[in-house]
């Protein structure tokens, strides 16, 4: 065989693989910066939600909301469509941490052009933790990277032939072909949980009392900045409603947390919450839904049923929640709700 000829061959499969690359990267679209759906693409791979939601509202149009939804993986579990009479886009991601929230609301709005109508924020106790400040070093958490990124005019044509995208494309190849995994978003920014065997459930659940102990115990510090953080928040967005409501967790979990003597921080963190929007809509304590191991596949995630009946309260819609699932918390009922 002649140089020639090798050259030719080597030309070839460098064009093969090149062509392959950049037909999975467009057919399964990881990054959310292409409009198209199929039957291979609808359980896409989660592996940056920062940038995945901020690609589907530089590509795909923020016209199309007028509330923003912000949390953490709690947050994320619940479907934007449910809560009513808004058209919101639930921007929440995997370890969002609440000084992250200014930020994100931040972008959203360049994005958009205007103010919101209503910002969801669901938080949990997880945020009170002071560390998290320190802990966000080892991720990329300026959102306006993110924007910057996404904005670039090549960054579309970019990602097609990049191999890391092809990886995370392949995934959702796989997802498409036979899903075998827990979680996956559809086309339309919509997180799925598919059910979780129980004994698989608990050993999640013991997994996560276990780390409750590492984060709770004695090297715990309540996040003592917690009123002007979300002070700063209110302060910035005059014109917006805020719906605030906090996420549930399984009574194991809550029992470690009582457990831990965080009753006082628990109380100061409703409390402080209250005084700054007026009302919260609560669903982190012991109820019917939560002594329910079936509403969860770990100790602080909710399935979509469960969700749903949030959001549907949350926007005074009509739901089939439980009557002991969900309260609204104001300064008039506060300390009646804590001496119960």
């Amino acid at each position: 065989m002649n140089n020639k000829i090798k050259v030719k061959i080597w030309l070839g499969t460098i064009f093969a693989i090149l062509v392959a690359v950049i037909s999975l990267n467009y057919v399964i679209d990881p990054l959310w910066v292409q409009d198209h759906t199929n039957s291979l693409n609808n359980k896409q791979p989660i592996f940056n939600e920062r940038q995945q939601k901020t690609n589907k509202l530089v590509y795909g149009g923020m016209q199309n909301y007028d509330s923003i939804m912000i949390g953490s993986s709690r947050g994320a579990m619940f479907d934007q469509n449910d809560f009513e009479g808004i058209k919101l886009f639930n921007y929440s991601a995997n370890n969002m941490a609440p000084w992250e929230y200014e930020g994100w609301i931040d972008v959203a709005k360049e994005i958009k052009g205007s103010d919101f109508e209503n910002i969801v924020i669901a938080i949990d106790f997880f945020g009170t933790q002071s560390h998290l400040d320190a802990d966000a070093k080892d991720i990329e958490r300026d959102p306006h990277s993110y924007l910057k990124r996404a904005q670039d005019k090549i960054y579309p044509y970019r990602s097609l032939v990049s191999l890391d995208t092809a990886k995370n494309a392949f995934k959702g190849l796989m997802n498409g072909i036979r899903f075998s995994g827990v979680e996956y978003y559809d086309r339309e920014n919509v997180k799925f949980a598919m059910k979780v065997p129980n004994d698989q459930r608990d050993q999640y659940i013991q997994w996560n009392v276990e780390d409750h102990q590492k984060d709770f115990g004695e090297s715990y510090k309540y996040k003592e900045d917690w009123v002007d953080l979300l002070s700063t928040l209110k302060a910035k967005n005059p014109k917006t409603k805020f719906i605030i409501l906090t996420t549930p967790v399984t009574q194991q979990w809550f029992d470690a947390f009582v457990n831990t003597n965080h009753q006082d921080h628990y109380k100061k963190w409703l409390s402080e919450t209250v005084s700054v929007f007026g009302e919260v809509h609560h669903f982190m304590d012991m109820n019917s839904v939560t002594k329910n191991l079936n509403n969860f596949f770990d100790a602080h995630h909710v399935y979509k049923n469960i969700t749903q009946m949030m959001a549907k309260k949350a926007t005074n819609a009509k739901n089939q929640a439980p009557d002991d699932f969900g309260v609204v918390l104001t300064t008039d009922n506060l300390e009646a709700y804590f001496s119960r």
